[in-house]
């Protein structure tokens, strides 16, 4: 019996896992400033459908407001980061994320909601990532610095991590820690500069995404984790596969 169930196991279909990678050429970064209505930034080359898009950035207001997205025939959800003060206002972090429903040239709209609005954010796109990504919500730490940073205890291997931060002095250089890659940021604009990073963990374990700030300044850190893809079946028989 014993060899019988190795048999049919080895006969089975085997899945191989999609690991997570950055589509290269994805990235922009853009800001908006007294902004009334809503603002947009396009990708610099043509979304493919299934991927993962991501736009995380910061937006300012005197009173707190909501972020939405939309367009690039995606569904897309918005974590928001906690309110943090700052500039005699209101910073909001955000990670906006959706599965590209087409393929083709894809300009999100971000709607930051009420007037006066001051904001910057960034773009990239990811393959292997699971049709329903969300893996956690990190939450948002805040300090005030030259170091910022947020924790994140993903819940599946080879998630991705996304991060992004802000800070309330005006103009100063903003640095990712080692174990992360920018995929943009917008240093130079009053009240709501960023940075935006990500990195591609390994094992379910707790993560610390950091940033050095060129001056000390209070700042505001989000993160958000998202699940690698399950991978689809290799129907061909283990037998067969030996001999490839």
């Amino acid at each position: 019996m014993k060899v019988l169930l190795i048999a049919l196991a080895l006969l089975l279909p085997q899945f191989a896992q999609a690991a997570i990678i950055e589509v290269a050429t994805m990235q922009a970064s853009g800001s908006y400033a007294d902004v009334d209505s809503t603002a947009s930034v396009a990708f610099p080359n043509n979304i493919t459908i299934g991927n993962l898009l991501i736009v995380a950035g910061t937006n300012w207001n005197a009173a707190t407001q909501t972020i939405s997205i939309s367009g690039c025939s995606t569904s897309w959800t918005v974590v928001h980061g906690s309110d943090f003060s700052g500039s005699g206002g209101v910073f909001k972090t955000f990670i906006g994320y959706g599965i590209a429903g087409s393929t083709g040239a894809c300009t999100p709209t971000v709607d930051p909601g009420g007037i006066g609005n001051y904001g910057s954010y960034s773009l990239d796109s990811f393959t292997g990532v699971h049709a329903t990504p969300l893996d956690v919500d990190g939450g948002t730490s805040t300090g005030t610095s030259t170091a910022a940073s947020d924790s994140i205890t993903t819940g599946t291997a080879n998630a991705l991590i996304i991060g992004v931060m802000t800070q309330s002095i005006g103009l100063t250089a903003l640095t990712p820690g080692g174990s992360y890659t920018q995929f943009g940021e917008v240093e130079a604009v009053d009240n709501s500069p960023h940075n935006a990073v990500f990195r591609v963990a390994t094992t379910a374990t707790s993560y610390t995404v950091d940033w050095t700030l060129a001056d000390s300044s209070p700042w505001a850190a989000q993160t958000v984790s998202f699940k690698e893809s399950t991978g689809t079946p290799d129907t061909v028989p283990f037998y067969k596969r030996r001999a490839q």
